[in-house]
């Protein structure tokens, strides 16, 4: 399986009514945006390539008048280690920073990092992902990783369809209590849970010792 990692940075204007950082400025009214000069390509995690994890980590980050990026923050994550890896990539990079009257400036901006799987080469795109992996982890809890991901059953030419399940991981590793959070299409739903009984995780720790705790998971059908 190949992996890609597709870039896209804009401005953040859901943000213009919030009180702003001193100094800080949003793009518009004689501020313009800033450039990327330099960037590095995020890492997929090894256990979000086996889970299938695919989607947008979205985040909130001030680029400075030397245009180094700093003060992340996550407002859309996937989880499996995709939302630190993309702080750690984007905080290496280099932008030309953002001006108001031929003047660097602090601006505030969004960048969305896009996490995409590729089929192998003349492969079949199994015609299925993850969306979203949310842990609920205690303070001072180590989160479960994945081990073992079941494919779920996906017809040739699949309907679209999405599912979130949500669900506990006992001290085993395994899921249990797994209920239908929301879904759009019952059968995909059925097939979904079914594949997950058989998924396996290094459970939670804390103090070393295995604990429990809860998850949620967006399955999707179709591209």
């Amino acid at each position: 399986m190949r992996t890609l990692a597709l870039i896209l940075v804009s401005t953040f204007p859901l943000f213009a009514q919030e009180p702003l950082s001193e100094g800080v400025n949003l793009v518009g009214n004689g501020v313009s945006p800033p450039i990327i000069l330099r960037k590095v390509e995020p890492e997929y995690t090894q256990e979000a390539i086996k889970a299938r994890l695919m989607g947008a980590v979205g985040l909130r980050v001030i680029i400075d008048a030397d245009g180094k990026p700093r003060d992340f923050q996550v407002v859309h994550a996937l989880g499996m280690g995709l939302d630190e890896n993309a702080i750690a990539a984007v905080g290496t990079w280099q932008f030309q920073p953002g001006t108001k009257g031929g003047q660097p400036i602090k601006v505030l901006a969004q960048i969305q990092v896009n996490f995409r799987l590729l089929p192998k080469t003349g492969g079949k795109d199994p015609g299925w992902h993850l969306g979203r992996a949310d842990f609920h982890i205690p303070d001072g809890t180590l989160r479960p990783a994945v081990e073992k991901a079941v494919a779920p059953y996906v017809a040739d030419d699949p309907i679209g369809a999405t599912t979130t399940l949500k669900f506990d991981i006992d001290e085993k590793g395994a899921p249990v209590t797994v209920q239908i959070e929301k879904s759009s299409d019952d059968e995909w739903s059925r097939d979904v849970t079914k594949a997950l009984a058989k998924w396996r995780f290094a459970p939670a720790s804390k103090d070393g010792a295995p604990v429990t705790i809860s998850c949620s998971m967006d399955f999707v059908r179709g591209n």
